[in-house]
């Protein structure tokens, strides 16, 4: 959770120096997302540092999270993915869909709606 929030402090300062004339519905003073960041870090490392029997734990929670962000980059962000990874992700889709009875409609003449009053 911590990682989660370093990152969205660390992404808050990065805009605010990379995208100066955004429109911004409130500001935040400087140094309170600098103290979160090296908060959070501390609340990170700590236990890594001192916690010795939990410490394989610790690290496989990290290392099962900074491994969804290159699969973020070469599944989503990525516009020149591989047919083989479309196909996949459609047939993922599928599966779900039919797993879950969801359904993704592209045009409202395909929704119904029975309405019975008694």
């Amino acid at each position: 959770m911590w990682l989660f929030y370093c990152l969205s402090f660390i992404g808050l300062l990065i805009m605010r120096y990379t995208k100066r004339n955004i429109k911004r519905p409130f500001k935040v003073w400087t140094p309170v997302p600098m103290v979160m960041i090296c908060s959070a870090l501390f609340l990170i490392t700590v236990p890594l540092v001192f916690v010795s029997v939990e410490r394989w734990y610790i690290l496989l929670g990290l290392i099962l999270v900074l491994t969804g962000a290159p699969v973020y980059l070469l599944l989503v962000h990525n516009k020149y993915r591989p047919a083989v990874f479309t196909r996949i992700s459609s047939m993922i889709t599928d599966v779900s869909n039919n797993i879950f009875y969801t359904s993704s409609f592209n045009n409202t003449e395909d929704i119904t709606i029975e309405y019975s009053y008694q």
